[in-house]
């Protein structure tokens, strides 16, 4: 084989290896999907214990994402006070996963639900499945079964959606633009996910990536450029 030849087959196995890394890109981000909106259900009895379950859609990711669910776990031990345990997941966008058994048996709780999430390639997601005890203990096996199907069957009832990659924006204004900052999270589908009042108003602004430059764009040519805006 001559020198050209073996140049061009070279060339070609990169190309193809290029493209086979683009296309599996393409395939995990079509692949990733997450929760519209919040929800609630609870699974038939087992042997006298009730199993809550709870899910949310989280903005933001890493350290963002963490503070939501530990606000989450919250809400559901005020509204359950009398429950034993509040056993959860959470997938991120970004990799992060994590579970807990909330002192039920290791492994009977946390995982089961892990797997409903990842079996349902959710990101973005915490669930939450609350148990209050009912008298008669369960066993490994029948904790599995119930943490799992109460996690499943909540995800059932969730609406589930295409994840669109998103960042964060940190937005600092005076008070006369802010309603330019809302007017652009309508028109590009951002989200507000914190608001706070005092000097100024600032914002943290969950924004798709595709949408970020034309966001930035249309707040700086509102403002005449008296707005801030950070990538966090």
């Amino acid at each position: 084989m001559c020198k050209r030849a073996k140049v061009a087959l070279i060339t070609a196995s990169k190309v193809a290896a290029i493209v086979h890394v683009i296309f599996a890109k393409a395939t995990e981000m079509a692949a990733r999907k997450t929760i519209r909106c919040a929800v609630q259900h609870e699974i038939a009895k087992r042997k006298g214990s009730r199993f809550i379950s709870a899910a949310w859609p989280l903005s933001g990711g890493g350290d963002a994402a963490s503070v939501l669910v530990k606000q989450y776990i919250e809400t559901q031990r005020g509204k359950f006070p009398a429950a034993n345990h509040h056993c959860y997941a959470y997938t991120t966008m970004d990799g992060r996963k994590l579970c807990s058994d909330d002192g039920e048996p290791h492994g009977t709780a946390g995982r089961p639900i892990l797997a409903s999430l990842q079996r349902a390639q959710l990101v973005d997601v915490c669930l939450v499945v609350t148990r209050i005890f009912g008298g008669v203990k369960l066993g490994s096996g029948g904790l599995i079964r119930a943490y799992g199907a109460a996690a499943q069957e909540v995800i059932e009832q969730a609406e589930i959606v295409q994840k669109v990659p998103t960042k964060l924006l940190y937005v600092k204004t005076n008070f006369s633009y802010v309603d330019v900052v809302k007017r652009a999270s309508d028109h590009f589908t951002a989200e507000l996910v914190s608001q706070e009042y005092a000097e100024d108003a600032t914002f943290t602004v969950s924004v798709p990536v595709l949408k970020s430059d034309e966001f930035i764009g249309f707040i700086q040519t509102k403002s005449s450029g008296q707005v801030e805006v950070e990538e966090l």
